[in-house]
Formats: structure tokens, C-alpha cells, sequence
């Protein structure tokens, strides 16, 4: 009977593992740590570069580049786009109605050489930077 116990705990063991393991995303005292919930303004405000233009003031930006089309054709759903470059130099690509910047400005239209965006119900125009 006892080495039937014995024999039993053991299978146990090697089927289930050790009684007294930790979980691997689970702290000695108990508490969880959930690895893909971050406090992200945190994580922002320490990393000190962002890739997107929500964080930088809209003066800081440079246009690059447009890609414009003056064709409306119903067949196909083509935006016209530009390319915005941050003050840490990466890019960033943008359409007509998206909003940017730390000012919150709502890009109205998108031309051959240019980007207006509306802040604070003021247009502002912003031209390609050679």
C-alpha cells in the first residue's frame, strides 16, 4: 500500500511537476505580473524619442514628400498622402483627415507640395522643406 503511495507521488511528479513550483508570471508573494500591461505615458516619457507625432509640436515637424492625385476615380480608394518627419528623424506617413502633433491639428487637405492642417480653427500651411 505504501509503496503504491510512493509510486503514485512520484508519477505525479513527473506528470505534473513538483508540488511547490511558481508560476512563471506569478512573484513569490503571490502577486501577478502581467507582462503586456504597461503604463505606457511612463514608458513614453522614458524612452525620451517617439515614433509617432502625437508627442511633438507641430512646428518641430518637416514635410518630405506628398503623393498626390487630382483624379477621383471610383474604382479605386486612393488617399492622398504625405510624409512627415520628426525631430529625431524618423517619419511618419499621414492622410488628409488624420489628426497630428501635440496641438492636435486635423490635416485638411494634401496638395502637390504642401499640407494644410487646421489648429485651433487657424489654417496653417506647411510646404515641402528642401
Amino acid at each position: 500500500m505504501i509503496k503504491n503511495l510512493h509510486l503514485l507521488l512520484i508519477l505525479n511528479c513527473f506528470l505534473l511537476g513538483p508540488l511547490n513550483t511558481v508560476k512563471a508570471n506569478e512573484k513569490n508573494d503571490g502577486k501577478i505580473i502581467d507582462p503586456f500591461n504597461k503604463d505606457l505615458p511612463q514608458l513614453i516619457a522614458k524612452r525620451g524619442s517617439y515614433s509617432n507625432g502625437d508627442y511633438y509640436p507641430l512646428e518641430s515637424m518637416l514635410l518630405v514628400a506628398t503623393l498626390y492625385s487630382d483624379e477621383k476615380n471610383g474604382d479605386t480608394e486612393f488617399k492622398n498622402t504625405a510624409i512627415l518627419e520628426m525631430p529625431d528623424e524618423s517619419q511618419i506617413i499621414v492622410f488628409e483627415g488624420q489628426v497630428i502633433a501635440k496641438e492636435k491639428a486635423f490635416i485638411e487637405t494634401i496638395t502637390k507640395d504642401a499640407i494644410v492642417v487646421t489648429v485651433d480653427f487657424e489654417e496653417i500651411e506647411i510646404k515641402i522643406s528642401k
